[in-house]
């Protein structure tokens, strides 16, 4: 099924609003909880009244880390590789589309992590990495989908990464620690989302699923076997969703899924907020694995365009795609037909860097064999590695060539020998400070401004939905709860 819905891109005439003026303002507030800035949206308070209760439903689609470089690679292979362009840039070039950009800075970091930028998105407050829905005094924040289930809306979540990983968690439950995974399982089937579609398994055991009113299945197949009112969870692996290169086709996947919950929403009829996220980007760039990376943010972009299709389709949707932070900061790097025959060789791929050293620990868990790293290697990536790669792949400390502390790790090894074939090269292994891609289409997408906080899209969010007005005094934002 290639559509969510059979009516496809309509004219959006009647959402195209017009550009509205947005201005920066800092916070009086010195408290713990005072974002860096806000902006007043927008400075006409009949203009805020216009917005206020416009959507119906929002779709929240997140592709965890994914830098401005993942973007730029994933739609290069595309066009190259694949013969074909990715949609989201295409999606952006729409005169009734925002995007601009996003600053994801955490209250106590330069660089975020996941569970403090999603907070950010789910309660729009700044707070400390690894936070799930507390703030700096650790005070608990309410998760935004349960602030839409109060004012009557459905609720959803679509992970490829565990459903108790930070991105989806922050939504719904209040951890201090994104470790605290089995305490947030919990909190997900108490608070009972209308659809919760994701990995995880290892942490909906026996002893908390028994007791779970509603309907909880581990086979992706079963997802649509009967609509219900009932809350709907499906755990469909142990750990994460396997990345796209390693499923087997009994394996769950990101469009299946989305459409899936969808399905159940739209079953359920009224309003819903649901996140759909792309986790496994963040993961492969996390590994320097280029290829998987890629592949993950191809799968995410197909996605966009269903979600977009449906948004466009009707006159009371909203779909946000972005992303919590970057990654890694890849990029194709070298000129002329080095950079195509680059993109080409990684189509000879066949697993990825976590299946790899997988396989690896397995079948040679001391790492003395040069001869069975070479041959799983050559395997899973088409490339034959030399013996003084191999050298250095397995050393303890790299002695010869890049010294960066955050590239001296094995998977990070293996991306830069793998980058001399493939031109693309990564700055580390870890997230970024960069400003990051937010696109907004359908109704209300005017109220997004060209730069904005991560902190500034939950109450135009709540706006929209008629949740929390937004209007102004001589302070600046006023938040009243209706």
């Amino acid at each position: 099924m290639d559509d969510f819905s059979r009516r496809g891109f309509l004219s959006a005439s009647a959402f195209a609003a017009g550009t509205a003026a947005l201005t920066m303002v800092r916070p009086s507030s010195g408290n713990a909880n005072a974002q860096d800035a806000t902006f007043a949206v927008p400075l006409d308070p009949d203009r805020a009244d216009d917005s206020f209760g416009r959507v119906r439903r929002v779709i929240f689609a997140v592709s965890d880390g994914m830098s401005m470089g993942t973007l730029t690679l994933a739609d290069l292979y595309s066009k190259t590789v694949l013969g074909r362009e990715t949609f989201w840039p295409r999606l952006m070039m729409r005169p009734d589309v925002r995007s601009g950009l996003c600053t994801t800075h955490s209250a106590d970091s330069l660089v975020t992590d996941s569970a403090a930028a999603a907070t950010a998105w789910s309660s729009g407050v700044k707070t400390y990495n690894k936070s799930i829905g507390y703030g700096m005094d650790q005070q608990t924040l309410t998760p935004i989908l349960m602030e839409a289930r109060a004012a009557g809306y459905r609720t959803g979540l679509v992970s490829t990464a565990k459903i108790t990983d930070a991105t989806p968690a922050a939504f719904i439950a209040n951890v201090p620690q994104r470790t605290m995974e089995r305490e947030i399982a919990q909190q997900v089937l108490d608070r009972a989302p209308n659809v919760v579609l994701g990995g995880g398994r290892r942490y909906f055991h026996d002893g908390i699923t028994k007791d779970f009113s509603g309907r909880f299945i581990t086979n992706p197949r079963a997802i649509g076997d009967q609509r219900q009112t009932r809350s709907l969870v499906g755990i469909f692996a142990e750990d994460h969703i396997p990345y796209a290169l390693d499923r087997d086709p009994d394996d769950a996947d990101l469009m299946t899924m989305t459409r899936e919950a969808i399905g159940q929403l739209d079953y359920l009829q009224g309003g819903f907020l649901m996140q759909v996220e792309g986790a496994r980007v963040d993961h492969a760039a996390h590994n320097n694995d280029a290829v998987s990376m890629i592949l993950e943010q191809i799968e995410f972009d197909r996605v966009v365009e269903q979600l977009a299709k449906y948004t466009m389709g009707r006159d009371d949707t909203l779909l946000v795609v972005t992303t919590d932070h970057g990654n890694a900061n890849p990029g194709l790097t070298v000129y002329t037909d080095h950079a195509k025959r680059g993109l080409m060789s990684l189509s000879n791929a066949k697993r990825s860097f976590d299946w790899i050293f997988g396989e690896i620990r397995q079948r040679d868990p001391e790492l003395r064999s040069q001869s069975i790293q070479r041959e799983i290697i050559q395997y899973a990536t088409g490339v034959a590695l030399k013996s003084s790669d191999l050298e250095y792949l397995n050393s303890d400390k790299v002695e010869q060539g890049n010294i960066f502390d955050q590239l001296d790790n094995a998977a990070s090894r293996l991306g830069s020998l793998l980058s001399n074939r493939n031109g693309i090269g990564f700055v580390s292994k870890n997230h970024t400070s960069d400003m990051v891609l937010l696109t907004a289409c359908g109704v209300g997408a005017e109220m997004f401004s060209p730069i904005m906080d991560n902190t500034d899209i939950k109450p135009r969010l709540m706006h929209l939905m008629g949740v929390q007005r937004m209007g102004h005094s001589e302070q600046g934002t006023v938040h009243v709860r209706r």
